[in-house]
This record gives C-alpha cells, sequence and structure tokens, in this order.
C-alpha cells in the first residue's frame, strides 16, 4: 500500500503534463506514491500521455475524468475525499518539485510522529523546473501568523482526516483556496512541523493555475475579512467580493458555515476588530494620500497639458 496520495489537476496543461509525469517518476520514494490526478475535459494527446505512463508504470496514476470542467479546488477536494493514504499533499502540474521532496516530507513525519502537516522551503521560478529567482526559506510554526499569512507555500503534506477539523478547501475560490484552508488549519491547532531542504519551485506565470493575477489580490482579500485580518486589507478590492459568500464554504456542491469549522469564531473576529479593524483603516488611508502625494506632481502636468492648447490659440490669434 502506498504511503502518499499526491492531489493534482489538469485542465489544458498538455504543455506541462509531460514534465510533471518525468518529475513525478523521479521521486526517490515512487514506489511509495499514488497520484490522484483529476483530467476535467481531457483532450485527446493528454489523455494519451497518461495512459502511457500508466502502462509503464502500473497503479502509480489513478485518473478521474471531470466533464463539464470545475475549479482546481473542487478537483483537490475530489482527490482529498478518494484518498486512502496516511498522507496526501498537493502538487500543481505547472510546479516542480526536487527528487526527495516526497521523501523529506515523509522522514520528517516520522521523526515527528505528533505531527499533522509538514511544509518546508521553496523557490520561485519562470519557467517549470527553471532556475530559481528567489528562495523562499519558511519560518518555524508560530500561531498569530500562520493564521493570518500563508506561510506554507505550494508543496505542503498532511494527514487527510484533518478534515474532520478543518474542512476541505473552499471550492469557490480559484487561486487562494490553499491559503483559507491554511489558516483554519492553523485556527485548529493542527501540529504544523517545517521539513528541512528545498521542496521544489512555484512556478510563477499568470497564466498558471493557481497565480491568476486578476484574482489574487481579490480573494486574498475575501480571505482577510473571513477571519478578521483587517490591518492587511486593501479596501479597493473589498466591492469585488461582493460574488464570493464570506461566511461560508462551499465543498462539494454544498454550502457549510464557516464557524461549522473555525473554534469560537465569534469571539475570534470580536477579538481580532478591536485588535486590528482601526489599524487597518489608519493604514488604508495613510496609504491613499501618500499615494496622492506622489502623484501630485503628473496631475500638475496633465493640467499644464490641458491648457496647452488654450494657451497656443491665444498665441496664434495674437490675444
Amino acid at each position: 500500500m502506498a504511503t502518499i496520495t499526491v492531489l493534482t489537476s489538469c485542465f489544458c496543461g498538455e504543455k506541462y503534463l509531460s514534465l510533471f509525469l518525468k518529475n513525478l517518476a523521479e521521486q526517490t520514494i515512487f514506489h511509495d506514491v499514488v497520484t490522484i490526478l483529476v483530467m476535467n475535459e481531457p483532450t485527446v494527446s493528454e489523455t494519451q500521455l497518461v495512459e502511457e505512463f500508466q502502462k509503464q508504470h502500473p497503479g502509480r496514476v489513478l485518473v478521474e475524468i471531470v466533464r463539464p470542467v470545475e475549479s482546481l479546488s473542487a478537483s483537490w477536494n475530489r482527490a482529498w475525499k478518494l484518498a486512502t493514504t496516511p498522507y496526501v499533499c498537493i502538487w500543481n502540474i505547472d510546479d516542480y518539485r526536487t527528487p526527495n521532496s516526497l521523501e523529506l516530507q515523509v522522514q520528517t513525519f516520522q521523526k515527528n510522529p505528533q505531527a499533522e502537516l509538514v511544509y518546508g522551503d521553496f523557490g520561485i521560478a519562470s519557467s517549470v523546473g527553471g532556475p530559481l529567482q528567489q528562495r523562499i526559506e519558511t519560518l518555524l510554526f508560530e500561531r498569530e501568523e500562520f493564521s493570518r499569512s500563508f506561510i506554507l507555500g505550494p508543496f505542503f503534506m498532511w494527514r487527510p482526516e484533518i478534515a474532520e477539523k478543518t474542512g476541505y478547501f473552499d471550492e469557490q475560490l480559484a487561486s487562494g483556496a490553499d491559503f483559507d484552508l491554511a489558516v483554519r488549519i492553523t485556527l485548529n491547532d493542527i501540529i504544523q512541523v517545517r521539513a528541512e531542504g528545498l521542496l521544489g519551485s512555484f512556478t510563477n506565470m499568470a497564466s498558471g493555475l493557481s497565480t491568476s493575477g486578476a484574482l489574487q489580490p481579490i480573494e486574498r482579500t475575501v480571505i482577510e475579512l473571513r477571519y478578521g485580518i483587517f490591518d492587511k486589507l486593501d479596501y479597493d478590492f473589498i466591492p469585488k467580493t461582493v460574488v464570493y459568500n464570506v461566511p461560508h464554504l462551499l465543498q462539494f456542491g454544498e454550502w457549510v458555515p464557516i464557524k461549522n469549522f473555525v473554534p469560537e469564531y465569534g469571539v475570534l473576529l470580536e477579538s481580532r476588530t478591536r485588535e486590528w479593524f482601526e489599524v487597518g483603516i489608519a493604514q488604508y488611508v495613510a496609504q491613499r494620500e501618500q499615494k496622492h502625494r506622489a502623484l501630485t506632481p503628473l496631475y500638475q502636468s496633465l493640467e499644464k497639458a490641458r491648457r496647452l492648447p488654450r494657451r497656443i490659440k491665444r498665441k496664434l490669434l495674437g490675444k
């Protein structure tokens, strides 16, 4: 029986899929890994790539075909629900894991039997498996910070049964579902341990599976409103959050109150309102004033430019 289930999804991912499968087979404990690949409306080429891999490595990749297309977070939930191994992890097909990535995380679990989640350092690259533009050295666990920021990165691994406390990914979130779950994990006091070593690289492309530039700040704002992270709010994005159901999670097509998965949720919001709401307002106002001051010379230049045609006309007419 496998030890790890990789949860992943593919939609219009042909250019990444072969690299992902190659990277998967390179894992030092590949023999101990099963991957549940949720294929959203797969193309013929994508299907052929996976079927060839399955022939070469029987039992290593299980396929779920979905029509119509569902969100990445819905596909993660689908695979999570099907997993039967002691550990599960996320791995987007457009990201890259170091060959010993999964092994490092399993070893960390073995050294820390009380651990329920393992995360670690990761890099940022502009292409799959390309040179690192930046290495992110993750912090040691600190409850306050982990409940207000996304520290875990793209490669965390966890025990699947934590869903009984935390719930699953919020399927209405296309870009921020991992951040949202990470906050609930921390607020439920799930034991999180950092692995030593580099786990992989996040591929920073606006067209990637979880890097949609337009959605990131909006869904970050949804999460900040949901968990009372008021001092980090950018109020410019609040009007765009009206299409989201902030007090509820969407899980397997059903709306579930967030309070079901956050202990003393009302107390948390009251406490954070007292501590952070006015701070957030003050910071936002200060930032707007600073931006206005920075743009004042530009406004003045534009006003001069608007007057220029009138001045030229007066000069031409001798007035």
